[in-house]
């Protein structure tokens, strides 16, 4: 009969002690079923003397296994937290095989550190946590699980996690995105803007942003790239007296561009981002009248800090012929229906400013527009 590791080939005793003690864990559960077949044969051991025969020889496996596991090696852990898992020769209790699969996972076993994921994502022994889930799934991966490495940049791409992980998070994501994909080569370039589970990196960020609103026109790349570039901080030139003579900002006229193009898509991020710079003057030339427009356009999206803003001139006259106080309750009332609480407050102090006819106009109006929206 050939030696016990050339069966398993060549793993570790700690693992196949840990994978012979499982597998008399399951062999032991074999031994009942087959003692009652033969326990009409002469010389063969009754009914209960089988069964206590059984659960003895199952007792010891699983003592084994557990002094293993508790002994801190990973093997026995996974394999416990299979059997715990699985009902196989003790009774299933997901919880504690969930904390046996975090020690086998922790200490290096892929497999492990798989079922820790998809008990998280499930809801298996705890309750459902998809950013645990994540970290698990990016555990796996970091131990070699192809499936695990797939099924992390799933989460991310799709909004379940907003952090990479790591550089080998933004190593495989990168590989998603060298095969065209437009949303893995956005997340790229937003977890360098922001620094999501690796150090920021703005030159590459704005790279990625490039590429995407050169070769696709996506409104969002284009609103993305206008907004980095228009938020570059500028530099001021002073003359020989140290006077300022002018403010420089390289990235206005580019990232101006880029906004306005994403804006005439209906990108309301970007129209909102053109009122509030024309508004402001800091970013772009002020320009009360343009910055009206855009900050109406998305404001007709519902977008709640154009609305906002728009009350707040409406309020004071500005971008307006003259104040109105009933264009300011109706912007306040729609951002309020919008779920902004922050309207609530400005909203009554409008109103109380109001004649007893102005107030059933702008309710009335506000009624109106709260309709057509669906609000």
């Amino acid at each position: 009969m050939r030696p016990v590791q050339s069966v398993l080939g060549k793993q570790s005793p700690m693992r196949i002690a840990a994978v012979i003690a499982a597998a008399l864990v399951g062999f032991a559960c074999l031994l009942g079923p087959v003692a009652a077949a033969e326990q009409g044969k002469p010389g063969k051991p009754s009914k209960s003397a089988a069964a206590a025969h059984q659960k003895a020889q199952q007792q010891a496996a699983q003592s084994a296994l557990s002094l293993a596991a508790h002994r801190g090696e990973e093997e026995a852990q996974y394999q416990l937290g299979m059997a715990l898992h699985e009902g196989r020769g003790m009774k299933a209790d997901p919880r504690e095989a969930l904390l046996w699969f975090n020690l086998a996972g922790a200490n290096g076993i892929a497999e492990a550190a798989v079922q820790s994921a998809k008990a998280y994502e499930a809801g298996l022994g705890t309750k459902r946590d998809t950013t645990e889930a994540a970290r698990w799934w990016y555990r796996a991966g970091e131990l070699g699980n192809e499936m695990a490495r797939r099924r992390f940049v799933e989460l991310v791409l799709s909004g379940g996690v907003r952090s990479a992980g790591g550089p080998a998070g933004v190593h495989w994501i990168e590989d998603v995105a060298a095969a065209g994909n437009t949303v893995a080569q956005l997340m790229l370039g937003q977890i360098y803007e922001q620094g999501l589970g690796v150090a920021p990196d703005l030159l590459k960020a704005e790279r990625w942003y490039r590429q995407v609103a050169f070769l696709t026109a996506t409104p969002e790349a284009r609103f993305r790239l206008g907004r980095m570039l228009l938020g570059e901080p500028g530099f001021v030139e002073r003359d020989q007296r140290g006077v300022v003579k002018e403010i420089a900002r390289p990235g206005m006229v580019e990232g101006e561009r880029w906004l306005v193009a994403a804006a005439r898509q209906g990108h309301s991020g970007a129209q909102y981002l053109l009122g509030r710079a024309y508004l402001d003057g800091i970013e772009l030339p002020m320009d009360p009248s343009a910055a009206t427009s855009w900050l109406q356009a998305a404001a007709s999206q519902s977008h709640p800090e154009a609305l906002m803003t728009l009350a707040d001139m409406a309020g004071s006259g500005l971008g307006f012929f003259g104040k109105d106080p009933l264009r300011a309750f109706v912007y306040y009332d729609i951002a309020a229906a919008s779920g902004n609480r922050a309207a609530d407050e400005p909203r009554e102090q409008t109103l109380r400013g109001l004649t007893p006819r102005q107030m059933a106009r702008a309710r009335q109006l506000a009624q109106d527009v709260r309709e057509a929206r669906g609000l």
